[in-house]
């Protein structure tokens, strides 16, 4: 039985269809910049499409061609690794994997009845990548990474890179990470919204809050006014506090962005309006403000303009200037610098 599943008052609802006479809601659905979530694990999403908008950003971001050789981390339906046969015109280029047994054998069963059975999709855990295919010329995760394998690395053609929805604070800013002169760098090209990925590359949380936070505004205190901005600068605000503490987080539901602490408080700046509201202890805004401060006097940097290396465990990073910050993730340490 074909299905997906929408939210309701009530959880996530099965919506089964009929593919050679569906309904003009499905279509309508089917047919929007909706992620559709096509599998459920004791009532939360485990696999879904990605939103075609973004899907069509991050196939344009892979510079794609013909005779590419792209491994993909998580299948979902097959329908971007369809598409990425098509692009670099051999389905045998093309190998996908995913945690879930029950999403892969889905997908090879799409994706031969709809004419791609040379695409390989395999049931393993993403951090392994695919070692019998290798080397590849891109690698694409479509789940939220908080960090990246070690074996994505040993796997990559040299020449090749990795686009990646790398965990920053509350959200997965979309990273190409590739080699220069034997040196893993990186840099950010632009923002994504992705389930976290399972298995090996899951972590214990960086930062308090990996995902929006909840919260009830009316219970705060509105103390200044900062500048209004768009959501762009909103998300570049969000990337420089994820930076500066491991309280920063967007609010759920609003176009909020701030520090949530739950043992002092919180503090948040309204991007719509300049508005700033603070809860709780008075040191939670301070820290924001400072932090804002910081980053006006940086000149607003965008979340673009840093440069991003990483670095093993075993390597001792020395730089500390004050335009530069480390993140330890679980296989890999970042050093994140301002471009000079």
């Amino acid at each position: 039985e074909r299905c997906y599943y929408k939210y309701q008052s009530n959880g996530w609802a099965l919506q089964p269809y009929d593919r050679n006479n569906p309904t003009l809601q499905d279509l309508e659905f089917i047919y929007s910049n909706a992620s559709i979530v096509t599998n459920i694990e004791e009532g939360v999403p485990t696999s879904s499409t990605t939103s075609p908008v973004l899907m069509a950003y991050m196939l344009d971001k892979l510079r794609l061609s013909r005779g590419i050789r792209i491994l993909e981390i998580g299948t979902g339906t097959g329908y971007n690794s369809a598409i990425l046969a098509e692009i670099v015109g051999d389905q045998n280029l093309i190998v996908s994997v995913d945690i879930q047994p029950e999403v892969v054998i889905r997908a090879q069963r799409l994706l031969s009845e709809l004419g791609y059975p040379g695409i390989t999709v395999a049931c393993s855990d993403g951090y392994e990548g695919s070692p019998a295919s290798a080397p590849y010329h891109r690698i694409i995760a479509t789940a939220g990474c908080p960090d990246i394998s070690d074996r994505w690395v040993e796997q990559l053609h040299p020449q090749g890179f990795m686009l990646i929805p790398l965990m920053h604070g509350g959200f997965y800013p979309l990273t190409e990470i590739y080699l220069e002169d034997d040196l893993l760098c990186g840099k950010v090209i632009g923002q994504s919204n992705f389930m976290s990925i399972q298995g090996a590359l899951n972590m214990p949380n960086i930062w308090s809050h990996t995902h929006g936070v909840t919260y009830d505004f009316t219970k705060t205190q509105k103390l200044s006014e900062v500048k209004s901005m768009e959501s762009a600068r909103s998300n570049d605000l969000c990337y420089f506090l994820a930076l500066e503490s491991p309280h920063a987080c967007w609010f759920a539901q609003t176009r909020m962005v701030g520090l949530y602490d739950p043992s002092r408080g919180v503090a948040a700046i309204d991007v719509n309006n300049g508005n700033t509201f603070s809860g709780g202890s008075q040191s939670v805004y301070d820290e924001l403000q400072l932090i804002y401060e910081k980053w006006l006097a940086l000149d607003m940097p965008k979340s673009t303009e840093y440069e991003i290396r990483f670095f093993p465990f075993e390597n001792h990073i020395t730089d500390s200037s004050e335009t530069s910050w480390k993140i330890k993730r679980k296989y890999y340490q970042q050093l994140i610098s301002l471009k000079p």
